[in-house]
């Protein structure tokens, strides 16, 4: 994509609707966009079930992982393990889980879906694949593994692994 001459003070088009052909050109910022429009409309999607995506993480790493401690659903999600608590506070609150000791090692604390929680796994599941269906239904399935694949094999460079308790999403208020 062409910049325009220097000195020229003209806008461009935008290439898309709130990004000018400027910036359309850098794929870290059409990334950082995608982002957090995808972020927010997540987040939007989980709301009729009382969740964030914290939570949705939580109960859908617990759906295939019950009984993990606590300190490696952490890890595993790259959560702050002061911030875990509270999700995990808040989704014992809401009934979804609960925490069990470990008989064999006091300190641990295991946790566990409740039925509720389960129930509302499904559903939220569900909401997540129409979530998807409306994000990516303009490519089709082939692209969307490509997209997918490369994402993964990004993130796996190691982008990720820095985010630590960032991973929250930040509403305006």
């Amino acid at each position: 994509m062409a910049l325009p001459a220097a000195g020229d003070r003209r806008l461009t088009q935008p290439v898309i609707d709130g990004v000018p052909a400027e910036l359309a050109e850098h794929t870290g910022f059409l990334l950082s966009k995608l982002g957090l429009a995808t972020s927010r409309r997540f987040a939007d999607a989980m709301e009729p079930f009382g969740l964030d995506p914290r939570q949705f993480a939580v109960i859908t790493v617990l759906g295939a992982h019950d009984g993990v401690a606590q300190q490696e659903l952490a890890d595993r999600l790259k959560i702050h393990p002061s911030s875990m608590v509270a999700v995990i506070d808040d989704c014992e609150a809401a009934g979804l889980l609960e925490r069990r000791r470990d008989p064999a090692d006091r300190r641990r604390y295991a946790i566990h879906l409740t039925a509720k929680g389960r129930t509302l796994l499904v559903r939220a599941r569900d909401a997540a694949a129409a979530f998807h269906v409306e994000m990516f239904g303009q490519i089709d399935p082939r692209e969307q593994q490509e997209l997918h694949g490369l994402l993964l094999r990004l993130a796996s460079a190691g982008p990720l692994s820095d985010l630590g308790a960032s991973t929250s999403v930040s509403r305006p208020a």
